[in-house]
């Protein structure tokens, strides 16, 4: 559970966002999910060399955001969630 506000760092675009890191091993599936009723949530899943997965709303829904893959290298990852 997070919240975005005032505090947290943001896009040129304006918008607010935080970001959260994790290790993951090759072969690994990641699943990352974001909900609200405030705002239209938007993740981004980077792996360690830099390969972006998106997405703004999941299955149509713009209250939420879902990203799964399977993790092709091994090492630290990182979410932004905005």
């Amino acid at each position: 559970r997070g919240k975005l506000d005032k505090k947290d760092a943001k896009l040129t675009s304006g918008e607010w966002y935080e970001n959260y890191t994790f290790e993951a091993a090759a072969g690994s599936t990641i699943v990352v999910e974001m909900t609200s009723s405030q705002f239209d949530p938007y993740l981004g899943v980077h792996s360690p060399s830099d390969k972006n997965t998106e997405n703004d709303d999941n299955n149509g829904d713009v209250h939420s955001s879902r990203v799964e893959i399977k993790a092709e290298e091994p090492g630290t990852w990182t979410i932004y969630a905005t």
